[in-house]
């Protein structure tokens, strides 16, 4: 309960003052009567809805689309060599069998890890990819920061409630998106 109070009374305070102008930026007071502008800004949205995300998102659909072709290609190949040897079982000496029979598994086992290491790319692109944004977005942020005179930007997720105006993430895709090759 403590931690819960812990986090809401900060972000509460933070609401309360930003309750009034429907300006982007809005002004709050801290003790010493200095004024900041205060902005909110959705990470995960200003990702996903830019230009430079939404390529992310379909080069990950396109390269995970060729990986589960490739594995149905791959255990195509496994079971009609799995089918060979239970043919072949009938046919061959126990031991030659058996080096066949490892050999296979052998096959297996090593086609696992490649297209294992191949699924954690795969999962890792994505993690580039908003690295990647984030560094190259982060210059136009600042200049949009510049500009509007705001002195503290919130995650989207950190703030409870906000007034009108107070979110930036719009502004900041379109500039992104006027900006950032789509990759």
């Amino acid at each position: 309960m403590r931690k819960f109070a812990g986090a809401f009374l900060p972000a509460l305070c933070i609401l309360w003052s930003m309750l009034g102008s429907p300006s982007i930026g809005q002004t709050t007071f801290d003790p010493n009567g200095t004024v900041n502008r205060v902005a909110i800004i959705d990470q995960a949205r200003l990702f996903e809805q830019s230009k430079f995300g939404l390529a992310a998102r379909e080069e990950l659909q396109l390269r995970s689309d060729a990986l589960i072709e490739e594995n149905r290609i791959i255990v195509e190949g496994f079971e009609k060599e799995e089918q060979q040897l239970v043919i072949d079982r009938q046919n061959l000496a126990p031991e030659e069998f058996r080096e066949k029979a490892d050999a296979f598994d052998a096959r297996v086992r090593a086609s696992r890890r490649e297209q294992d290491a191949k699924l954690q790319e795969l999962g890792n692109f994505l993690s580039q990819k908003q690295q990647q944004f984030f560094e190259e977005a982060r210059p136009i942020l600042i200049a949009i920061i510049q500009e509007r005179g705001i002195d503290v930007v919130l995650s989207r997720e950190s703030v409870l409630l906000s007034g009108q105006g107070v979110d930036i993430t719009d502004l900041a895709i379109q500039r992104i998106d006027e900006t950032l090759p789509n990759e």
